[in-house]
């Protein structure tokens, strides 16, 4: 959600057209619903003691495996806050790839 802030959002999406506006903001509404729901079926799995599906860690695995390979493609690594939001992508998959491994363990 800080993409609001740090874009200026919604006036920063103008020139690109109302609809472009309208897909960006409605995707980053979309995916921070996931994001929240996703976290909360590992933490509810977490505190009630279950083990989560191990595909649900596969899938988010693959997401922060993506966005990882993604980030240096579509944005300058000149930044250091592209590389420092690089690293937490990879920690990301790093995480539920170990998880995923502890489970089949």
């Amino acid at each position: 959600m800080a993409f609001w802030a740090l874009f200026r959002w919604p006036a920063g999406l103008r020139p690109s057209g109302a609809i472009n506006a309208a897909i960006t903001q409605t995707l980053n509404i979309v995916l921070t619903y996931c994001f929240l729901m996703y976290g909360g079926a590992l933490t509810w799995s977490a505190l009630s003691s279950n083990q989560p599906h191990p595909f649900l860690l596969v899938a988010g695995a693959g997401f922060w495996l993506l966005r990882s390979t993604l980030q240096p493609l579509l944005f300058s690594m000149r930044d250091r806050r592209s590389v420092g939001i690089t690293i937490i992508f990879l920690v990301g998959f790093a995480m539920h790839a170990a998880g995923t491994m502890f489970l089949a363990g």
